[in-house]
């Protein structure tokens, strides 16, 4: 979640559903080999719709 965090704030974005396809990419590149796909998604899905 920490990861979802960082990359959300130095894409300038704070929530919102339609920021999925724009945080997914660069937090699953950063985490490429560390994270379960699904995994991601659901934190970022948790983070957006905070």
């Amino acid at each position: 979640m920490e990861t979802v965090r960082a990359v959300a704030a130095e894409l300038g974005i704070e929530g919102g559903k339609q920021n999925m396809g724009k945080l997914m990419g660069p937090v699953m590149a950063k985490l490429k080999g560390q994270a379960d796909g699904n995994t991601v998604r659901k934190a970022v899905t948790d983070f957006l719709g905070n």
